[in-house]
């Protein structure tokens, strides 16, 4: 788990190169507290210098420069150090992340003749790349993102995980090809201060769009995309796909979907328990933490496993009693963390800042102090993301789909069975959570509806009607149609395209900003190319999420968590934190005269909400915070001294 960097020169050396990847790696400290160092190449001859600390004038020759910050995971030695090059220093390898099933790669690659000198899988990657090339890819199990030069076609290769767990940025011009895994990584390599990204901005404030493909709130700096490889060579950029939700890689036994299911979260979880650092888990008292806490201590029933866990005593989403029923079940020790709220403001500038862009939810600020707290005792957490979006964990989000395919059942069919299940899943929706979600699905299944509802909420949400109107106005938001079961659909988009992806990106970074490697068993690629081969009346039925989940690990969960159906998460008494440091700390930034000038917000609906937020008025939260976070994010980026080198 590392920080990477790197710039290659298109027309030439520059010799401030050598000072601008030290920046670069320099503002990524927080992902590689460990270890360091940076390449030098000049392509035309080949030679290159491995370094920590480069000479002043040392890249007058080089056009390709390469940088690594290192948080050791696996051989903590200095033989694991980055850049790292191949036995005949042809190749040479920034990278990031962790490839779980390295040991069995290295077997293979060794039968194969290849000869290891570290213990890292690192290594394992770059001799996959000598063995088999781009495609050595399709061979990993895990997360990653790297960049490989090789000498030989004096070509850049570089490559990111199947969903995007690791960021790769970068930006491409005539000039120069500057990657980082962050943005403010990117910052100092870049002759003029950052420009935001006027269209991304809008989705985010209006249609509240949380990820983009490709675009970042930066103008001109991009994202690789996941499951994507790109290739540089001769001042060409190559962009290919090397994964799809359709791809099966493997075999998978459907006769029996609980039992797969199980089987493949145990050898999921196992590999990703392979460190050399200690590690622990996030637990919620959820069905997902502690479905990975009983893979855990199936596979190491001796080890004393540390848990950590945020609460928030007297609120609605305290969720502690069943946290610490997990814990007390399974034997590991539970570390609470109390989010203090005094420091609102000056922590979210500080997730902002991990960040590289606005937020739209608080769960971040909540994580930031887990992670933190984590980090005294453990280096690597496991996590229980990512099984909501393929096993069907959102009962108020999925609802509408998963109706629509119960009574599209019942009609094809006759079937009375199917028809009461629809009944019984929009009267348990009705019951926990009213009217609200009948009215966004019916939105969503209908364009003037939507463009209605829009029209209603957005100004009263402060934002500027001349800025509502801009880049087309708000943009409908359909449920794809792929596979013709609604459900899956829904799920693969949340997966793949929009909510999924958003909660990666803050995962890692916030990880990463206390240096803990996080690690999401659901994450495994075949769990994923498994739970989409399955209906989705597996896994929702009756308006009981996660079905298929229950079934696989009931045996051995407490009951009390088998049998939760309120879906809660990192959800945060954001209300609360916003009144407490209304008038002294937020107010002044969004009444003062740059915010008013921005054209984003209308600053009289702004005052008007400013007294419904003072008094802890929820229903005016998520629109103060929207405006705060945005107000943030320019103020360290685009105003402030952050933005340039």
């Amino acid at each position: 788990m590392c920080g990477i960097a790197g710039i290659l020169r298109q027309g030439g050396p520059d010799p401030a190169d050598a000072g601008r990847i030290q920046r670069m790696t320099a503002r990524m400290i927080h992902r590689g507290p460990d270890d360091f160092g940076h390449l030098l190449l000049d392509s035309r001859s080949g030679r290159h210098l491995l370094a920590q600390t480069l000479p002043q004038r040392a890249a007058e020759a080089a056009d390709v420069c390469l940088g690594s910050r290192r948080l050791a995971i696996l051989d903590l030695s200095e033989h694991g150090r980055m850049p790292m090059a191949d036995p005949a220093e042809q190749c040479f390898i920034t990278y990031n992340g962790e490839i779980y099933n390295y040991l069995e790669l290295r077997r293979e690659l060794q039968q194969l003749g290849h000869h290891f000198v570290t213990e890292t899988d690192t290594e394992v990657v770059l001799h996959a790349y000598l063995q088999w090339g781009d495609q050595c890819v399709c061979r990993f199990n895990g997360m990653w993102a790297f960049a490989l030069w090789d000498q030989r076609q004096r070509r850049l290769f570089c490559s990111r995980d199947r969903f995007g767990v690791k960021p790769f940025y970068y930006m491409l011009s005539d000039e120069a090809f500057i990657f980082a895994s962050e943005v403010k990584a990117i910052l100092p390599a870049l002759p003029d201060r950052p420009r935001p990204n006027e269209r991304v901005i809008h989705q985010f404030l209006v249609d509240r769009l949380q990820y983009h493909d490709r675009e970042t709130f930066f103008d001109g700096i991009l994202r690789l995309p996941p499951a994507h490889n790109l290739s540089l060579k001769d001042g060409r950029a190559q962009l290919q796909r090397y994964w799809d939700y359709d791809t099966i890689s493997h075999h998978y036994d459907l006769a029996d979907p609980a039992a797969t299911l199980r089987d493949l979260l145990d050898e999921a979880t196992a590999i990703r328990l392979r460190s050399d650092v200690p590690t622990g888990l996030a637990l919620s008292g959820g069905l997902d933490s502690t479905s990975v806490l009983s893979c855990m201590k199936k596979h190491r029933p001796q080890q004393h496993f540390h848990a950590f866990s945020a609460r928030f005593t007297g609120s609605r989403f305290d969720e502690s009693p069943y946290t610490q029923q997990a814990a007390e079940h399974f034997g590991v020790q539970l570390h609470w963390i109390d989010y203090d709220a005094d420091r609102f403001v000056d922590d979210l500038r500080d997730v902002i800042w991990h960040l590289d862009f606005p937020m739209l939810n608080y769960q971040p600020l909540a994580i930031m102090q887990v992670m933190r707290r984590a980090k005294q005792q453990v280096t690597v957490m496991l996590e229980g993301q990512g099984s909501d979006e393929i096993l069907a964990g959102y009962q108020e989000r999925y609802f509408v789909p998963h109706v629509l395919d119960e009574l599209g059942r019942a009609l094809r069919s006759a079937d009375v069975t199917a028809a009461r299940g629809a009944w019984r899943t929009c009267r348990a929706i009705a019951q926990r959570y009213g009217r609200t979600p009948f009215l966004h699905g019916a939105a969503r299944l209908c364009g003037p509806l939507e463009k209605l509802r829009l029209a209603r909420r957005l100004p009263r949400c402060g934002l500027a009607r001349d800025f509502i109107a801009a880049h087309g106005g708000p943009q409908r938001r359909n449920w794809p149609r792929v596979t013709g079961d609604r459900l899956n659909d829904a799920m693969r988009d949340e997966h793949a395209r929009t909510y999924l992806p958003w909660i990666l990106a803050q995962g890692d970074a916030i990880s990463m900003a206390a240096s803990v490697e996080s690690r999401m068993p659901f994450m495994d690629y075949r769990l994923v190319e498994f739970a989409f081969r399955l209906s989705s009346e597996m896994k929702m039925r009756n308006g009981v999420t996660k079905l298929l989940l229950r079934q696989a690990t009931g045996e051995r969960l407490p009951p009390a968590i088998l049998a939760r159906q309120d879906k809660i998460g990192f959800i945060a008494p954001a209300e609360q934190w916003i009144a407490a440091t209304l008038d002294e700390q937020i107010r002044p930034l969004l009444t003062s005269r740059r915010f008013r000038e921005r054209g984003y917000f209308d600053p009289a609906t702004v005052e008007k909400l400013l007294q419904p937020a003072r008094l802890g008025h929820f229903y005016v939260s998520d629109s103060i915070f929207q405006a705060l976070n945005v107000e943030l994010w320019f103020g360290r980026f685009i105003d402030g001294q952050d933005g340039g080198g």
